[in-house]
């Protein structure tokens, strides 16, 4: 019943202008079998359902179906690990949209083993801050006059140096 409540939240059905897109009608390219990483929120509500890093998604819907069926009560006696009383009674709600966002959102596979929900990445923290620097670097290709890209090559290559953060295919 939850699902299908967080799936009301992504308009699958928004007019799409280009070949392929995930919801709202915004362009998602092939996710072919490439490795990701899921940070931030991601790993906070992972490591709350005690998954491991490279565990499929689909254990994170069974997870979820746990976390849902829990009485307040009972939530707060199994999961009493979760410090955070807020993080805890949002905890299905937080589960299921993750869920809904990997698999119907983006459209992974619940059997997909490549996505890892890490908070370190050989030695780095990964934050909000980390994906905010790399979506601009992505973009900038874009922004930018053909040509001058040199200052984008420089910095893309002194943040995997420095961080460790690579996307692997």
């Amino acid at each position: 019943a939850c699902e299908k409540l967080v799936q009301r939240i992504f308009h699958k059905d928004d007019d799409c202008l280009v070949p392929s897109c995930s919801f709202y009608g915004v362009y998602q390219p092939h996710l072919y079998s490439n490795k990701f990483v899921a940070f931030s929120h991601f790993s906070q509500i992972a490591e709350f359902l005690a998954l491991p890093p490279g565990a499929p998604i689909n254990d994170l819907r069974v997870a979820a179906e746990y976390v849902c069926s829990l009485s307040l009560e009972q939530l707060d006696i199994v999961f009493a690990r979760v410090e955070d009383h807020y993080n805890r009674v949002h905890l299905c709600f937080h589960a299921a949209f993750i869920w809904v966002l990997l698999t119907y959102g983006f459209g992974f596979s619940p059997e997909t083993q490549n996505i890892e929900f890490r908070t370190h990445f050989t030695g780095g923290i990964i934050d909000y801050v980390m994906g905010a620097m790399i979506y601009e670097l992505n973009q900038d290709p874009w922004l930018r006059k053909p040509g001058n890209v040199s200052h984008l090559m420089e910095a893309r290559g002194t943040l995997q140096k420095d961080t460790g953060f690579l996307i692997t295919t």
